[in-house]
C-alpha cells in the first residue's frame, strides 16, 4: 500500500530531518531552511512552480521549500515526492556553496533553463533526474574547497606582490 503524500506538517518535519542529515561544515553560513505553505511561481511564466530558493539578504542567507509547489507537482508517490524534497535541498545548498565561492555556475543555469521555457512557452514533460547522493554532495563539496583554495592563493599571491 502506498504511502500518502505528506501534509504541510509532516513535509517540516521532514526538511528538519533532511537538514539535520546533512554534515554542519555545509551549512556554514547559512542562517535558516524553511517550510512554506504556499505554492511559489516564477514571475514570468504562470506554469513554472518553484520547488525551492536560495536568498542572499542583509539579515542572512536563507534555503525555502516550497510545500504547495510540491503539491501542484501531482506526485502521487511518496517516495518520490521525499526524493525531490532531497533532491531540491540539495540543489539549492549548492547555489549556497557556490555563492559562497563565488561560482556562478548553478545560478546561470538555472536562468537558461527558465530562459528556455520562456522560449518554448513552458517547460517540457520533466525528465527523470538522477538522484543527488553521497558521492554528489562529497564531489561538490571538494568543488567549494577548491574553489575557496584557489581565491584564498591568489588573494596570498596579490598580497605579497603588493609587499604586505
Amino acid at each position: 500500500m502506498r504511502r500518502p503524500i505528506p501534509d504541510y506538517e509532516e513535509f517540516s518535519r521532514l526538511l528538519q530531518e533532511l537538514v539535520e542529515s546533512v554534515p554542519p561544515e555545509f551549512l556554514r553560513g547559512l542562517s535558516g531552511v524553511f517550510a512554506v505553505r504556499e505554492e511559489k511561481r516564477d514571475r514570468s511564466l504562470a506554469d513554472v512552480f518553484l520547488l525551492g530558493e536560495y536568498h542572499e539578504r542583509a539579515d542572512g542567507k536563507y534555503v525555502y521549500l516550497y510545500y504547495g509547489s510540491f503539491l501542484a507537482m501531482g506526485w502521487r508517490d511518496a517516495r518520490k515526492f521525499e526524493r525531490e524534497m532531497r533532491d531540491t535541498l540539495l540543489h539549492e545548498l549548492e547555489h549556497h556553496w557556490e555563492e559562497a565561492a563565488g561560482l556562478p555556475d548553478l545560478r546561470e543555469e538555472d536562468e537558461r533553463r527558465l530562459e528556455g521555457f520562456r522560449r518554448r512557452g513552458g517547460p517540457r514533460r520533466r525528465r527523470r533526474r538522477v538522484a543527488a547522493g553521497p558521492t554528489w554532495l562529497v564531489a561538490r563539496a571538494v568543488a567549494y574547497v577548491l574553489a575557496v583554495l584557489a581565491a584564498v592563493m591568489a588573494l596570498g599571491f596579490l598580497l605579497e606582490r603588493l609587499g604586505m
